[in-house]
């Protein structure tokens, strides 16, 4: 086999690695261990949806939203499914490893564009609650109270690998303007 071949194979080994290995982390502690990834931000029982990723296996994600004005572009349909099991379960394990923001703190958050994106996750049995991400400061609704992605801008990352999208980040799902001076 050429060498180039064998090099590809190896990255995509090292690529499914890197985003599995949160996953089985993540089931490992929290069964083996009965330790709670939230237990120093929250006193509640994790959610449904963080309780079930083990049996989590499609994902839509449909964007709203976006100010009329504004006349953004986004290189990615407005509604997508993603029907990969471990993808699936790779974006519900970001979500819920998301930071929760302290009451305390003081922040200060740019403007919103109107853009929110729907996470719907389901399996074979039943379809979770909607989670909404989007607008200022980038607060998450639908899933552990004052989680935020601005401190984790890697999800999104891994939100647009689940998708399809090659190479996104924040800018990708913040859409592009039309608008041209």
């Amino acid at each position: 086999m050429p060498e180039s071949s064998n090099g590809g194979k190896i990255d995509g080994v090292f690529s499914l690695l890197r985003r599995t290995l949160p996953l089985l982390l993540a089931a490992f502690l929290l069964e083996s261990c009965s330790i709670n990834p939230f237990a120093k931000t929250s006193s509640a029982p994790l959610p449904l949806l963080c309780r079930s990723i083990p049996t989590l296996s499609h994902l839509t994600v449909v964007r709203t939203g976006g100010l009329p004005g504004n006349r953004l572009q986004f290189t990615f349909p407005a509604k997508v499914t993603v029907s990969d099991q471990i993808e699936v379960q790779i974006v519900a394990n970001a979500l819920c490893a998301l930071p929760v923001v302290r009451s305390h703190r003081t922040m200060s958050c740019p403007s919103n564009d109107g853009i929110r994106y729907l996470l719907t996750f389901s399996n074979n049995d039943q379809t979770f609650p909607v989670v909404t991400l989007g607008g200022p400061c980038g607060f998450i609704h639908g899933l552990i109270k004052g989680q935020w992605t601005t401190q984790s801008p890697a999800f999104w990352h891994t939100l647009g690998t689940a998708m399809g999208i090659k190479g996104a980040n924040l800018l990708t799902f913040d859409g592009q303007s039309t608008i041209t001076s």
